[in-house]
Order: C-alpha cells, then sequence, then structure tokens
C-alpha cells in the first residue's frame, strides 16, 4: 500500500517549463533544432525529465503512429499541473544536427516546442552536458562520441503581470525590489534596465504600497 507522499514521489516529472515559451528563462535547458522529413522541429534538453516526449501535433502533422500504453500513468509539469500520457511512439527516428537517431517518445503537449529528451534518452548515450555553452557530448549508436551545439542566447527576464504578481502575493510568495550593479561595484548605466524598473514600479506601486519591503 502507497502512501500520498509515495505516490506523489512516484510520479514522472518534467522541469522545464514548456508553456509559451518560458524554457528562455530556465539556465538548465538547452534548446536544439532537428529535422524530421526535411523539416525543421525544436528539441529541447530536459536533466530534469524523468522521460521522453513529443508534441501530438507533430505525431498527427507527420503521420506517425501510436501506440496505447497499456496502462496510461501521470506526468507532473514543472508548474504543478498533472497530464494523463496514454500514448506512445515506438523507435521514433530523427536527425540531430546531422546524427540520426531513433528514441521511444511519450506523447504530450510541449507548448510551442515539438520534442522534449530527457534522462532515459541521456543515459543511454552517455550525454555530457555543459549548460554554459549550451552544448551537450553523447554517443551515437556506434559508440562514436558526437558534440551538439544548442542555441546560444542569453537566459531572458520573466515577465509578469500585474494580476500574477497580486495572486501571488496573495499565495504568500515575497516580493523583492532590486538595484542592479556591475562587476565593478558600479551602477549600471543602461538606460533600458532603468526604464524597465521604472514601468515595473507604475504598474505595481498600488500593489507595492501595501507590501512590507525589506531593504537588505
Amino acid at each position: 500500500m502507497q502512501i500520498v507522499g509515495d505516490v506523489g514521489q512516484s510520479i514522472p516529472r518534467i522541469y522545464a517549463a514548456v508553456d509559451n515559451g518560458q524554457a528562455e528563462h530556465l539556465t538548465s535547458i538547452i534548446e536544439m533544432n532537428g529535422t524530421l522529413f526535411n523539416q525543421v522541429i525544436s528539441i529541447l534538453i530536459d536533466l530534469g525529465s524523468n522521460y521522453s516526449y513529443v508534441s501530438p501535433n507533430l505525431v498527427n502533422n507527420c503521420g506517425l503512429n501510436k501506440e496505447l500504453h497499456a496502462e496510461s500513468w501521470l506526468v507532473q509539469l514543472a508548474t504543478g499541473t498533472k497530464k494523463q500520457v496514454h500514448h506512445w511512439i515506438r523507435d521514433f527516428t530523427f536527425d540531430l544536427n546531422g546524427m540520426p537517431i531513433a528514441a521511444h517518445l511519450n506523447v504530450l503537449s510541449l507548448g510551442s516546442n515539438n520534442m522534449l529528451l530527457g534522462m532515459d534518452w541521456l543515459y543511454l548515450h552517455r550525454t555530457k552536458v555543459d549548460f554554459y555553452n549550451k552544448a551537450i557530448e553523447c554517443v551515437d549508436d556506434n559508440g562514436e562520441p558526437r558534440v551538439f551545439q544548442g542555441k546560444k542566447k542569453a537566459t531572458s527576464v520573466r515577465m509578469v503581470t500585474s494580476m500574477q504578481e497580486k495572486c501571488s502575493h496573495r499565495k504568500g510568495c515575497k516580493l523583492f525590489a532590486v538595484h542592479i550593479f556591475s562587476d565593478k561595484s558600479k551602477e549600471v548605466e543602461d538606460a533600458d534596465v532603468f526604464n524597465n524598473c521604472s514601468s515595473f514600479m507604475m504598474y505595481f506601486l498600488r500593489t507595492l504600497q501595501s507590501c512590507h519591503l525589506t531593504r537588505r
């Protein structure tokens, strides 16, 4: 017999926040391009995911044959939402930077992304991940080492709406006002930074006045 805590821990998870392109805000996620039937596809590399997935849109558009799991199961997304997984693709074949790959993929909606490679595939190919340079090193089916370069782009700041801030404050989330300095201990002179901060204060002025801010 399993207690609730045990059941929660046994649910497969996905670390990447795949909705609304939020993977761009995560430093521990690598995004790459692959090809399938000469069509460019978006692939996420996620060490926090137990398994690998493919979007139902890609499956339907390419006319791929999906199989029904013997038993459907739940996967927990980064937002905490749980979704049912009913189908999977056997030996899904695609191209990753010139390397043909075959993998068993579960069918799950991935937002704007087409595919997510998790620990099942990464472990099988002895993958080493370089988050700083957005690159991975793995071995192909012949045991030969291969290096793949992901998309190099700076991690962007996640924007929130005033409604999201208000709901988060009601839930007990802490709100911090940040003053930015450069590495040389001089104040940042980038006008865009201060314009963004000014806009933030204009949107949240009334709500901020009701918060108990602590200077640190």
